[in-house]
């Protein structure tokens, strides 16, 4: 007997998830001996700053492949919703802070608006950050010297409208058309795994990611959230 889409994701997502505990176990050794190592090196600065490189590349490794389970438990639909009542603004920039140091590394600055945002949302806030913080890895890396901007409102009917805008080099007709087909249906065109995993966390969500760009003017992204009358408060 065949398996049918449902049985396959399910089996992805063991398979994954075993591979997952093997790439683990030798990651959280090195952040611990790497964390022990920044103790025993307080005295010498640049050693410092070389194995502070080793552990924060090790925590985005660990970091990615987290991600990844999570988006073969959303396939597979594993991974249970847990709501909770949030305050989108304060959320927000709790993201956006970690990415600070990088953005102004590379010239740019984060700014977070969130004059015109509910008071309170209910929702998943582990998937919320899923979607939003892949969103804002993304105007980070992408983006080129400028701003950042990070923006949280309410809009008719229930619906909230995280959006992120950057001043990158954009992308052209062809690139958007393809990316917006992938972000709005199944497939993988245009996109890479933080982006891949921001669709599917956002449709698990009840939302959806939408997108926006012009050659030299960057790029908009869009999470849409459809909630329920009782999850918002203005």
């Amino acid at each position: 007997m065949k398996s049918g889409p449902g049985d396959q994701a399910g089996q992805r997502a063991a398979f994954f998830a075993n591979v997952g505990h093997d790439l683990k176990t030798p990651l959280n050794g090195i952040i611990g001996f790497a964390s022990v190592l920044l103790a025993d090196l307080a005295g010498d600065p640049e050693r410092v700053r070389q194995v502070r490189m080793i552990y924060t590349s090790a925590q985005k490794l660990l970091a990615r492949i987290e991600a990844f389970l999570d988006y073969t438990r959303l396939e597979a639909g594993q991974l249970q919703l847990r709501p909770e009542w949030i305050l989108p603004g304060d959320f927000l920039r709790q993201l956006a802070e970690p990415l600070r140091p990088e953005a102004e590394q590379s010239g740019m600055r984060i700014e977070v608006r969130s004059q015109q945002a509910p008071s309170r949302i209910r929702t998943d806030a582990r998937l919320l950050g899923r979607v939003l913080g892949e969103l804002l890895t993304n105007a980070v890396r992408y983006g080129q010297q400028g701003r950042i901007e990070a923006s949280v409102r309410a809009l008719p009917q229930c619906v909230v409208g995280f959006e992120l805008r950057d001043e990158g080099i954009g992308m052209a007709a062809e690139a958007l058309g393809r990316l917006r087909e992938s972000l709005s249906g199944t497939g993988f065109e245009g996109l890479g795994l933080g982006l891949a995993i921001a669709r599917q966390a956002a449709g698990a969500l009840g939302g959806r990611v939408e997108v926006d760009s012009e050659p030299g003017r960057g790029c908009v992204f869009q999470l849409v959230l459809q909630l329920a009358r009782g999850d918002i408060e203005p």
